[in-house]
Order: C-alpha cells, then structure tokens, then sequence
C-alpha cells in the first residue's frame, strides 16, 4: 500500500493553514526553507519534493538511492541533500535538475551538512569522520576523526575552533581547523549528543538524548553550566535574539538565561514536543503530538 504525507502551510500570525497538500510515497521527517519562499521535504525515502503554497503539486528531485537524511541551501542557493546512500547531490532549485554528485565514502551516510564559513560543504558521517568538500569540484580539503561511532551534529566556532557532537561516544569534540588535531574532549552527556548552538563570548550549549544542556567554553574545553529540567530527552534548541536559549523535549518547551543558569519560562504542551523554530518577531512556535503552538517569549 502507498504511503502518503499531508504538507500544510501555517500564517503563524492569524493561525490560518492553507492545504493539506499530498504526496503520495514520500513520508517526511524534515522540512527545509529555501530562499524563493519554497520548501523541501525529505525523509526514509530517496526523493526531495519541493512544495510552493499555493499548489498541490510538488516537484519531486529524484537521484539518491536510499533516504535523505540531510540538506541544506548552498550559498549560491542551490540545495545540497546527503543520503544513506553516502552521495551528496547537488540541486539546481529553478529547473529541479542534479548538477553535481560527490561520493562522500561516508558507511550509511550523513546526518547532517553545514555550510562553513569558507564556502566549503562539511559531512558528518555516520562513520565517526567529519570530511569538508570543495562543492565546485567535488574534492576533499580537510577530514576530522576521533568519534567512536556516528557524527550527530557540526558547528564553526570564531577562533577556527570546528565543534562535533558524538551519536553513540555521547562526547563533544573540539578540532583546531588549521591543524585538524582534536583539542578537547567533553564528555558528562549520557546519551547521543544532536545538537549544538553557538552563545555569545565563545560559549555552545549542546543537548541531545539525555535531560541536560550543557554549556562549554570552546577555547578551553570546561563547562560552564548544566542546565537540568528535561525529563526525556531535547529535541530541540535555538538561540533568541536576546541571546537566551529556547530548548524543547518532553512536553515542555523552556527559555534559559545562559548567564545565570535558570529556567526563566516552562510553555507545558501536555503533549510530546519534538521541533522548534524562532520566527522572524522573536516568537517560538512549537511543533509536536498536539499540532503546532505559537509562543510570545
């Protein structure tokens, strides 16, 4: 039987949805904004669709050969997408055509792709290496290892500091990008680490499966804070305009003061809360078991 995602459109100012608009054989685990006002979706199977508002239809990127686990837009705006397959592909979003494929030998792809600041494409392999590519013409310029397991999650830091978080060693690493040598191992995580935020003057918070975000001082490698209150993991964290963190997981969604250490706000969902976005008026929706709540902060 043919499986089938329903994608809708939501006016955080009013609460209006428009759709729901279907696709048929394609279930969604991730959404992605692109600069024309479209959005990607991608998931377990090996198609990208690309949805406008005011359509029903999609445009679907075919090409990978397993799920699509990873995308993001490239500075000259084309779509770059990473699958279990260990192919990125390169995507001109005007015609829907595949103008690059670049065989990362990553086993069981990526979880992630970050744009660095330099333009360069970085992988984070399910292998435990994390491998920067030079998009134009596929190769590789730089390879960070030391994780025991899958790469979960990729930050730049100012400093030339590049911040790697563990799926299966739950540690955070720290690389020097000029030398490519590991300079810190954090470890105090129980579980996969999936996330990683930059804070103001050098500061990440990262989070994950276990209940606690923890903040760390890049250049020195020490903790600065743990931020206990989750009761079943986070699985979701942004920074606020004002420079607080938002984080989601369990049925909560809660705003920290990353000075002090305390939770300023709990928005209890009563029902699981799995993604968060900040909106452009400094605003929070929250998307879960409940349908998707907007939240003034």
């Amino acid at each position: 039987m043919a499986s089938r995602t329903d994608v809708c459109w939501l006016d955080p100012s009013t609460g209006a949805h428009s759709g729901p608009h279907k696709c048929v054989d394609h279930r969604v685990s991730s959404l992605l904004l692109v600069p024309d006002g479209r959005v990607v979706s991608f998931g377990p199977e090996s198609q990208l669709c690309l949805w406008t508002h005011d359509s029903s239809d999609c445009v679907r990127l075919s090409g990978h050969t397993r799920g699509v686990l990873s995308a993001v837009v490239l500075p000259d705006c084309r779509l770059a997408s990473g699958s279990a397959d260990g192919d990125i592909r390169v995507w001109n979003l005007a015609s829907g055509s595949c103008e690059a494929v670049i065989s990362t030998g990553h086993e069981n792809g990526m979880d992630e792709l970050v744009v660095m600041s330099d333009g360069c494409l970085a992988s984070c392999g399910r292998d435990g290496c994390v491998k920067c590519w030079d998009v134009a013409s596929g190769t590789l310029v730089a390879q960070y290892t030391g994780h025991d397991g899958a790469v979960g999650a990729l930050l730049e830091a100012p400093g030339g500091w590049i911040v790697t978080g563990g799926v299966d060693d739950g540690t955070v690493r720290v690389f020097s990008a000029a030398t490519r040598e590991c300079a810190h191992v954090l470890s105090g995580h129980m579980a996969a680490v999936f996330m990683l935020r930059l804070l103001p003057d050098g500061l990440v918070a990262s989070a994950g499966y276990d209940d606690d975000v923890r903040i760390f001082d890049v250049a020195t490698g020490a903790y600065t804070r743990v931020l206990p209150g989750h009761r079943d993991g986070v699985r979701a964290m942004a920074v606020l305009p004002d420079g607080r963190l938002a984080t989601c997981g369990d049925t909560t969604c809660r705003i920290w003061n990353t000075d002090t250490g305390a939770c300023e706000r709990v928005m209890d969902h009563e029902a699981s809360v799995w993604s968060m976005v900040v909106l452009d008026d400094g605003r929070i929706a929250c998307g879960g078991a409940f349908g998707v709540r907007v939240w003034g902060v």
